[in-house]
């Protein structure tokens, strides 16, 4: 993203992560039935109740919370006031906004994909040997992220040279810890 993004190109960055988590037969997958991509938006939404115009999501500008907008006096109570989805550059985006996604309450029930959140467990938890009463040590279940692991010709990775099924070796490396481990 840009330093300096449109209103327009947050949305458009956010929809390209979001898109992953709903249902691949989603409405929302065609750019008509997104709101902000409507030429007449704004009409809308001065003139809505704000229910149903607005799926699949909106953008609010929020503080460091995510509770509270960062435009408004805090005795108005607002939750985040919209951030537009215009074509005019927003002046130090990085530096002064924090944006909250609102998802239309409707989009859990019909459009969400349940199996994007689902569990993918690595082979290092499924050893037995570094469980210790139904725990696993962290530090034995990083030695095996980072073991050799043969990969079988089943798998169908073809050798350079001859052109036939091999096995093959792979390791796993962590050059530098993350800023983030999900563990």
């Amino acid at each position: 993203m840009p330093l300096k993004p449109t209103g327009r190109r947050v949305y458009e960055e956010v929809w390209a992560l979001a898109s992953n988590i709903l249902k691949k037969s989603s409405i929302y997958h065609d750019k008509r039935n997104r709101w902000w991509e409507l030429p007449n938006w704004e009409e809308k939404y001065s003139s809505s109740t704000k229910d149903d115009t607005f799926k699949p999501f909106v953008l609010k500008i929020v503080d460091r919370t995510g509770y509270c907008c960062s435009l408004c006096n805090w005795m108005d109570m607002c939750s985040g006031c919209l951030l537009p989805p215009c074509e005019e550059f927003i002046e130090d985006f990085f530096k002064k906004m924090h944006i909250a996604v609102e998802w239309h309450s409707s989009l859990i029930e019909e459009d969400y994909d349940h199996e994007v959140s689902e569990v993918i467990n690595h082979s290092s938890t499924l050893d037995k040997d570094i469980q210790d009463d139904g725990h696993i040590n962290l530090e034995d279940c990083l030695k095996k992220f980072h073991e050799v692991e043969e990969i079988s010709t089943n798998e169908h990775i073809m050798c350079s040279n001859c052109k036939k099924p091999q096995v093959h070796m792979k390791q796993l490396s962590i050059y530098r810890n993350p800023p983030i481990l999900i563990v």
